[in-house]
Formats: structure tokens, C-alpha cells, sequence
């Protein structure tokens, strides 16, 4: 895109004010001069991807005392909040670091996916921590023991396998439901059966075994 298109779209209008270290505003002027451009052009063809970012300098942790104002299409402001947004950034920071030559990455699901895995593994390893208290059977402590003690560590080591594991949620949580309801009403002091606690830990159990394959899949000599 030339600079007559250019300046002919920004006139639709949405504007960037840009707050930024001086060092990085001259060295972004530098940039621009270089290239025969207004400041605002230069940036705003930068974050478009029309020109090519600078050689990577460091600014992030210098004082934001100078200013940019950029104007632009909305769509384009729209888009870079949607890029700043994907990688966890505010839209200054995430322009700042594209400006200094910076490559942005993504936020990966994995992490998160992660989390939710463990945070199931430990919301079921307190239940069978309330059931071997309010049944007095020890055999739930040794599932805590598994669950939420020995499969959570291997979840963690695993984490390269994060976004299979997070297909595998929705029946964990299911079994973990139950769970829950079990613990409840063994707390409340109603009766709880043996046979459905067995029935629960069978459920637990084939819900648990193909995170346990995934994570598995690659035994570790420590386990």
C-alpha cells in the first residue's frame, strides 16, 4: 500500500495515541526518516505489515514519555486490539514491542488447558479426603494419594500433552460430579453404601484411564 492510499484511508478515522519511552519515539522517527515517511505513516504501515519491522531494540523497561498520534481505520485499531488481545498484551505494550522489532507470540491454550486438568485432579482428591473421613475407610486416601498427588505431578510433567488432556475434561468432570455428590452425602451423615462407592470409583476410574494413557505414554523411571 502506497502513502497517497494510505493517508487517503486514515482519513475514515480512528486514532492511536501512542504513549512511549523518547529513545524509542527518535529511533522510530530515525526509522521513518530512512524511509522518506512521516512518524504516524511510518507506524501505522509498520502495524499493517507494509513495511518492515526495525532491528529488535530494547525499550520495555524505560519511562513512557513521549507520544505518537496515529490515525487509521477503524477496522485496522480494531485489529490490532484483536492481535494485542490473542497475546495476552494492552494494545500500548503490544504496538510498543512490535515498533522495537519485537515478534509477539500467541498465548498458547496449553497452560490453561493444564490448569483445569489439575484443578479437576484436586477437586476430587479433597472429596476422597471427605469420604475417608466421614466413612473412616482408608482406601479412599490411597485414590487421594493416586489422583491428586502422583497423577497431578505426572500431568505437570507432561504438559507437552496438555491440549490432549484437555479433551479428556469433560468426562473427568462428569466423574467428578459424582464424586462430589458422594462426598456430600457422606458429610450430611447419610448412608453410603459399599456397592455405591463402588459403583463411583468404577465411574472415576474409566474416566481417569485414558489421562492416565496420555500422560503415561512415556512412563516415567521415577514412578
Amino acid at each position: 500500500m502506497g502513502r497517497r492510499a494510505l493517508a487517503a484511508e486514515a482519513r475514515q478515522a480512528a486514532i492511536l495515541d501512542l504513549r512511549l519511552p523518547g529513545s524509542q519515539r527518535a529511533f522510530i522517527a530515525e526509522c521513518a526518516a530512512r524511509g522518506g515517511m512521516a512518524v504516524a505513516d511510518y507506524v501505522r504501515a509498520v502495524l499493517a505489515g507494509a513495511r518492515r519491522r526495525p532491528y529488535r531494540r530494547q525499550f520495555e523497561r524505560l519511562k513512557a514519555d513521549a507520544k505518537i498520534r496515529v490515525r487509521m481505520t477503524a477496522a485496522e485499531l480494531d485489529r490490532l486490539r484483536a492481535l494485542a488481545r490473542d497475546r495476552g498484551m494492552s494494545l500500548g505494550r503490544y504496538v510498543r514491542l512490535v515498533l522495537s522489532g519485537g515478534r509477539p507470540r500467541g498465548r498458547s491454550a496449553a497452560p490453561q488447558a493444564l490448569k483445569q486438568v489439575v484443578y479437576e485432579l484436586q477437586s476430587m482428591g479433597a472429596n476422597f479426603r471427605q469420604l475417608a473421613t466421614s466413612l473412616g475407610d482408608s482406601d479412599y486416601l490411597d485414590w487421594r494419594t493416586h489422583v491428586a498427588v502422583i497423577l497431578v505431578r505426572d500431568c505437570v510433567r507432561a504438559s507437552e500433552r496438555a491440549d490432549a488432556m484437555e479433551d479428556l475434561l469433560t468426562s473427568i468432570n462428569r466423574a467428578g460430579h459424582l464424586l462430589n455428590a458422594l462426598a456430600h452425602r457422606a458429610n450430611a451423615g447419610h448412608a453410603v453404601t459399599e456397592a455405591e462407592g463402588a459403583d463411583v470409583l468404577e465411574v472415576v476410574a474409566a474416566a481417569l484411564r485414558p489421562l492416565e494413557d496420555c500422560v503415561w505414554a512415556t512412563p516415567s523411571p521415577e514412578r
